[in-house]
């Protein structure tokens, strides 16, 4: 997720400060140190049944393989288009998470990731 750039370091602390010191958290807030913090996301039903939709599909698809192309591991669906993408990156050798299966879906355990790994 690193490599790909979808996580954004900056809301990822936000978030890990808003489930760890709640507090903190919203000082944060109130001094408009955090990212949409003024912008309520509000729930649009369509969007997010068709995103559980598209899961549930895939989901079946991993028990039963009836897509030919395979298992999607990453889908980035453009609803105002009406496309999907398939985004990729080659595996970065040098990054400690890709190089090792190890650390894949490790990210909330105590020390975050591994304490020798570094900064990214």
């Amino acid at each position: 997720m690193l490599c790909r750039q979808i996580v954004d370091h900056g809301r990822a602390r936000e978030e890990d400060l808003k489930r760890t010191n709640p507090m903190g958290y919203d000082r944060r807030k109130e001094e408009a140190y955090v990212t949409d913090s003024g912008n309520p996301s509000p729930a649009v039903i369509t969007f997010t049944t068709e995103v559980a939709t598209m899961r549930v599909s895939e989901l079946i698809n991993r028990i039963t393989a009836y897509k030919l192309s395979g298992s999607e591991t990453h889908l980035v669906r453009f609803f105002h288009q009406g496309i999907d993408r398939r985004p990729a990156t080659l595996q970065n050798k040098e990054c400690p998470i890709c190089a090792d299966k190890n650390y894949w879906g490790q990210g909330d355990i105590v020390p975050f990731l591994d304490i020798t790994m570094g900064s990214f």
